[in-house]
């Protein structure tokens, strides 16, 4: 059974690590065995993908919990969570209660499409202040990750950290993905705006990177929110 939705990030790194190996050399009776590392990918890989199977197929909660079918709506109260900011600080949800709050998740720190997505947020920051909106971002990066991109970018918002997928899981956005004609699961780029008293406004997804900030901030201007500092 998987134990948690972080297996896939797991054997992507393990095929990475591999890869620059390539061939295990080990002498037996002087004889030079080439053990290819391949196979040892491949038994992973194929343990790994019949324990998804096989685990959706018996109805298995721990993994019908990772799936995207129970997914939050608008008018839901948003779950809270406690999780750690680019300083290594703990920021829950509830701390901003009174304040419009939009949080977007994104798949990894200093990617090309994140960077797009990252950097459209930061450059329409004073828009989201101006509709009192605290912004902030939330992936499966560290701290020092975060950090690094932060100072990279000169990003002005929060980071917080979900290394484990359990906030991704517990709000809908951590399921499967098809992309370059494979499916494999990890973090759909999803956005949510909470009102003051924690519900949610609306949920946006299926949006490009480069568009995100943009289109949040047209829905924020069609509701006609007051503009009022964040702060």
């Amino acid at each position: 059974m998987i134990s948690n939705g972080y297996s896939w990030m797991v054997i992507k790194d393990v095929i990475q690590a591999s890869d620059s190996l390539d061939k295990l050399k080990t002498g037996i009776h002087g004889i030079t065995i080439h053990v290819k590392l391949r196979a040892i990918q491949c038994l992973i890989l194929m343990r790994w993908y019949g324990a998804v199977v096989s685990c959706w197929v018996a109805g298995d909660p721990q993994c019908n919990k990772n799936r995207r079918n129970d997914m939050l709506q608008i008018g839901d109260v948003a779950p809270d969570f406690a999780l750690l900011n680019q300083n290594g600080e703990v920021v829950r949800l509830s701390d901003f209660r009174g304040k419009r709050v939009v949080i977007y998740f994104y798949p990894k720190d200093d990617t090309a499409e994140c960077i797009k997505e990252a950097c459209a947020f930061r450059n329409k920051h004073q828009e989201f202040l101006a509709h009192g909106v605290v912004l902030i971002g939330i992936s499966c990066d560290s701290p020092q990750d975060h950090r690094m991109f932060i100072e990279k970018y000169h990003l002005p918002f929060l980071l917080l950290c979900d290394p484990d997928i359990k906030v991704a899981t517990r709000w809908g956005v951590f399921g499967e993905i098809k992309a370059y004609g494979r499916l494999y699961r990890g973090i759909h780029r999803m956005s949510f705006i909470i009102d003051q008293q924690g519900k949610i406004l609306h949920i946006f997804q299926s949006i490009p990177p480069a568009d995100h900030a943009k289109k949040i901030l047209a829905w924020l201007k069609e509701i006609d929110l007051p503009a009022t500092s964040a702060g």
